[in-house]
């Protein structure tokens, strides 16, 4: 058999068999993605395909999309307390959550989340405030920076677009889409449809995680406190250090995401006939005179909707033996009233 082929060649057909292989895998693409490239390779299968999607967004607010951006630096953030002076904490994260029209690619509005998670309680806030007739835009001016020209948010610049709603709203599955709170209760109440997608497929929303893409590079990833794309890619020398050197307040940081999102409804995009998003959504709705006819809050839902609020359960706590009379914590801080402190019975008990 040594006298027969592969065996009396110089590479024992190594070369003959890698050739076939390859040829096997250029034959097999979709199979050879599947079975030995990574997430991101196997979740863009389906795109360029040529197959049209089955629900299309066209038209202005048909749809918008939903997610969080984690931010990984270290940062000594400054937040306004009781007293009005400025308690510093650590953080490792931020996160960015932001609303997107998937047919305009224009933010909506944005949130800053001060945490390593987002909660339920921080998407509905996010969906309430972009319904507000007036955005509860930065107050202070720290940087000097000013908006100008066409920047700006939909509801802002576009009066027919305040308090207008979605017809789909487009999250991922994390947790804190799926709680109650935004899958039932929100959804009941602003009568829009969810599309959470198949998870693990983040390119069902490419306009918001674009988004995130870019402030990403133009703003967090320059600070001198990053730590950058990967543990392989950007990380600062001495990031921890520098951060607690150079402080920074919240409210520079809400500053500097605010006029970024604002000016990116404002640039040019080759994705949507290098018009802005502003102009995009502007003319669609006076095409066809003016056929686009959102969908609107009734009047008597504003105020309720707009500063709407959610409810937590949480444990009422009490040591009678030790003298401590009932309360309960909320973010880490105790809280009690005259009605509670008199209520020892409610020990243990769960309220709302």
């Amino acid at each position: 058999p040594f006298t027969e082929w592969p065996f009396n060649t110089k590479y024992r057909g190594s070369r003959s068999i890698t050739s076939f292989m390859q040829k096997q895998l250029h034959n097999h693409f979709d199979k050879n993605v599947l079975i030995y490239h990574e997430a991101g390779a196997k979740a863009h299968l389906s795109l360029g395909s040529g197959k049209e999607a089955l629900i299309r967004s066209v038209e202005v607010y048909d749809a918008w999309e939903i997610d969080s951006h984690k931010i990984d630096a270290d940062f000594t953030i400054g937040i306004p307390n009781a007293d009005g002076l400025f308690s510093y904490i650590n953080l490792k994260r931020l996160n960015l959550l932001a609303l997107v029209d998937r047919a305009s690619s224009a933010v909506i509005w944005f949130l800053v989340v001060y945490s390593s998670e987002v909660s339920a309680s921080d998407v509905v806030r996010l969906i309430s405030e972009s319904l507000r007739a007036q955005l509860p835009v930065p107050e202070k001016n720290v940087l000097g920076m000013h908006i100008t020209g066409d920047a700006g948010f939909p509801g802002e610049r576009i009066p027919e677009l305040r308090h207008a709603l979605p017809t789909v709203v487009m999250p991922d599955n994390a947790l804190s889409n799926l709680a109650a709170s935004v899958s039932q209760e929100l959804r009941q109440k602003l009568g829009f449809f969810l599309n959470y997608g198949p998870p693990g497929h983040f390119e069902c929303r490419p306009n918001v995680e674009h988004t995130f893409k870019n402030i990403a590079q133009s703003i967090f990833q320059r600070l001198p406190n990053t730590t950058g794309a990967s543990p392989f890619s950007g990380k600062a020398a001495n990031g921890a250090a520098i951060a607690r050197t150079y402080k920074m307040e919240a409210s520079i940081v809400e500053e500097l995401a605010y006029h970024h999102f604002a000016q990116h409804n404002a640039l040019e995009s080759e994705g949507i006939g290098f018009l802005s998003p502003l102009e995009f959504i502007r003319q669609k709705m006076s095409a066809h005179n003016q056929h686009v006819i959102p969908r609107r809050l009734l009047d008597s839902q504003v105020s309720a909707i707009t500063h709407y609020r959610t409810t937590v359960k949480v444990k009422v706590k009490c040591y009678l033996n030790k003298g401590v009379r009932p309360f309960i914590n909320l973010d880490r801080v105790r809280y009690s009233n005259d009605i509670l402190r008199k209520s020892p019975w409610l020990a243990n008990t769960e309220i709302n």
